[in-house]
């Protein structure tokens, strides 16, 4: 396994690849005292359970781009192919599926021999998923991918370059930050270091974050905040010192119809605001939550009444 190949020039993933000494049905591989196994089955897929693997190369990190899906036939693919067109070519790209039954599963296997690892199974909601994307992942750092997102190659590349370098100075006590850019029927918005004020809930988009694998295993998401668990994330990791370095590069096109900003309606918003609430009395305290979470609610709801007159 010293020796990478290159099983076709054209996609990125599928450029620097080692192959395992093995040849078990499954490969177990223990990475920061988490096993995992990976079983080849019906609803399991990719490189890997072909014993095809990557591995991290001087000035080389393995940077694995997830993408956790749920019947987003229609959306999945351009996602993939913004991944496959990367010009960085050492990427680990991993889906975790919650048992698509629109479709999904055959894009997904369409595809299934330049995605490093598939799973199709339920699961308990989109954080969940995105946790068990992380304990599968062997490379540097963790980038999360929506379905229906595009990366935007040059800008994803430099933030990439910038990655290696701030490891040099922080060790993995770091998460850089891009910006993003919401399309279709949306203003959209770039992210600046200015923006940046935790404790007023104004934080990076998880769709423009590189996370060193360290701190995301460390953090997992707390799915006991089924919307905005990524929220919790960014605010937890924030209090613990860990450095946000923000770059104005826009390395993703997102669409603007993600979990956390879901508000169509006063259920919606009620439910938002109790779990906005809990986060931040979790992460600062009692007065706080109540205050930021009051004034929450009174914004969003003004703009659900502007929207119904």
């Amino acid at each position: 396994m010293n020796k990478s190949t290159s099983l076709d020039l054209s996609y990125n993933t599928t450029r620097r690849v080692y192959r395992a000494k093995t040849k078990a049905n499954f490969i177990k591989i223990k990475s920061n005292n988490i096993k995992k196994k990976y079983f080849i089955g019906k609803t399991e897929g990719g490189l890997r359970t072909k014993n095809l693997i990557k591995k991290s190369q001087s000035g080389k990190p393995l940077i694995t781009i997830i993408t956790v899906t749920y019947n987003c036939r229609n959306l999945l693919e351009r996602t993939i192919k913004s991944v496959l067109n990367l010009s960085y070519d050492n990427i680990e790209f991993i889906i975790v599926d919650g048992g698509s039954t629109d479709g999904t599963l055959n894009i997904i296997k369409k595809y299934d021999g330049f995605i490093d690892f598939w799973i199709s199974e339920e699961d308990r909601g989109i954080y969940n998923a995105m946790n068990k994307g992380s304990k599968y992942a062997e490379g540097d750092a963790l980038f999360f991918l929506n379905a229906g997102d595009k990366l935007k190659n040059r800008e994803f590349g430099r933030l990439i370059k910038l990655f290696e370098k701030k490891k040099n100075l922080y060790g993995y006590n770091f998460v850089l930050c891009g910006t993003h850019v919401y399309t279709i029927d949306y203003p959209g918005f770039k992210f600046l270091k200015k923006n940046f004020i935790p404790i007023l809930g104004r934080l990076p988009s998880h769709q423009s974050m590189l996370i060193p694998k360290k701190i995301q295993l460390q953090n997992m998401y707390d799915e006991n905040f089924p919307i905005s668990a990524d929220k919790d994330f960014k605010l937890k990791i924030y209090l613990k010192n860990v450095k946000y370095i923000i770059k104005d590069y826009v390395v993703c096109l997102s669409l603007p119809d993600g979990k956390s900003q879901y508000i169509k309606s006063h259920i919606d918003l009620k439910r938002r605001t109790l779990e906005t609430f809990s986060i931040f009395k979790k992460n600062y305290n009692f007065l706080w939550a109540m205050f930021y979470s009051f004034a929450f609610y009174i914004w969003n709801f003004r703009k659900i009444i502007k929207k119904i007159n």
